[in-house]
């Protein structure tokens, strides 16, 4: 997963790939820890991902009975 990371000494925000749970972070830019913030795109993911799939459903079925 992609999280979002914010240095409270720099004031610097990034994003790194982590495992799910792993919440540690140094900061690159003066190597203190960073906190893990909520990013937008993380909260609304799965409800986007689940418009998507039903779209994608909704949109390959043929017509007519015709194959694809």
């Amino acid at each position: 997963m992609i999280y979002e990371f914010h240095c409270e000494d720099c004031d610097l925000v990034y994003e790194e790939i982590h495992e799910i749970g792993d919440n540690e972070s140094w900061c690159p830019n003066c190597a203190k820890p960073a906190k893990r913030i909520m990013s937008i795109v993380n909260s609304n993911f799965s409800e986007w991902s689940d418009t998507v799939d039903r779209l994608g459903k909704w949109s390959v079925q043929p017509e007519n009975g015709e194959q694809c």
